[in-house]
């Protein structure tokens, strides 16, 4: 098996497909570490796989489309409200 040496190697193999229910646990660690460890999102709390699982059901379903930027308030995301309330969080000069 060949290893993979730069990023332009992994990019030239990597596929993207629509996630199925099996790719619930993962996709929910792979979330809630950036909700713990960075700002890349406006959740304040992790997600339970049960969450995880209901959004992949509601996705599925074409109820919402994944992927795609918004506008609008995200009504599961409290940290809109905490932005909202405290403009001081926004970038110093801005």
């Amino acid at each position: 098996m060949e290893s993979i040496k730069t990023t332009a190697d992994l990019l030239s193999t990597a596929q993207i497909r629509p996630a199925v229910m099996d790719d619930a646990q993962a996709l929910c660690s792979l979330y809630n570490f950036y909700v713990k460890s960075s700002t890349a999102s406006f959740s304040l709390k992790e997600e339970t796989l049960e969450e995880r699982r209901n959004w992949l059901l509601n996705h599925a379903a074409g109820r919402q489309e994944a992927g795609r930027p918004v506008l609008t308030r995200a009504p599961h995301a409290p940290a809109h409200e905490t932005r909202r309330r405290n403009p001081g969080h926004a970038c110093a000069g801005s």
